[in-house]
């Protein structure tokens, strides 16, 4: 499956250190290879379709599968209180 990141998953992660985003780059796309298997940290976000979310400590990572197109794209990376508000 394509993994794409929004235009604001970009700003954030353009602000953190390297060691975090290649962390953050390689846990999406291990979870994009393989999007309904078990992956620790990842939760369904409740009462919305194929919308999930990955934890990295404080942080969320918040993305959505589309079956059909086949991709999965991170709409938003911030933190935790931050998340889950639209």
């Amino acid at each position: 499956m394509e993994l794409r990141y929004t235009k604001q998953a970009n700003n954030a992660l353009r602000v953190m250190d390297e060691a975090r985003v290649a962390k953050i780059d390689a846990t999406l796309r291990a979870i994009a290879a393989a999007p309904f298997a078990r992956h620790t940290g990842v939760e369904p976000i409740t009462g919305a379709k194929d919308v999930f979310r990955r934890r990295f400590g404080q942080l969320r990572a918040v993305y959505e599968i589309d079956r059909k197109a086949q991709t999965m794209t991170v709409t938003a990376i911030t933190t935790r209180g931050k998340a889950y508000k639209k």
